[in-house]
């Protein structure tokens, strides 16, 4: 890992100490800066004065849902954000969210593509 990927700082939104725990410490592991917020209100608050390189957002949270706390974080930063789910049902959730907000991201990155959003797609 590069040097300044150890000053990258992501921040952890999971209501579940043991899960945000175990996601911190392997972070840690690598390097990485963390801050913990129990809520997507605390993480909300929060980003007055963080300057997070991703965030990391638990699909069920107490006080909003992930997709809900996903569209507000980026109304206040240009971070990244990984959607966190616990079962199967929620990773399908997931995938269709990233599928249909992908466009929203550099398609420059490595190994990226832009997803076709339903509007780029043909009718016959």
């Amino acid at each position: 890992m590069k040097e300044a990927d150890s000053q990258k700082l992501i921040v952890i939104v999971e209501d579940d100490p043991d899960v945000a725990r175990i996601i911190e410490q392997v972070l840690n592991d690598f390097s990485f800066r963390t801050v913990w917020c129990r809520s997507a209100g605390d993480l909300l608050r929060r980003l007055r004065t963080l300057q997070p390189d991703l965030c990391i957002i638990d699909l069920g949270l107490p006080d909003m849902d992930g997709i809900e706390a996903m569209q507000r974080v980026r109304g206040q930063s240009p971070c990244g954000i990984l959607i966190l789910t616990g079962g199967i049902l929620m990773m399908a959730v997931a995938v269709l969210v990233i599928r249909y907000t992908s466009h929203h991201y550099p398609a420059g990155l490595p190994g990226a593509k832009a997803a076709k959003t339903p509007s780029d797609t043909e009718v016959d």
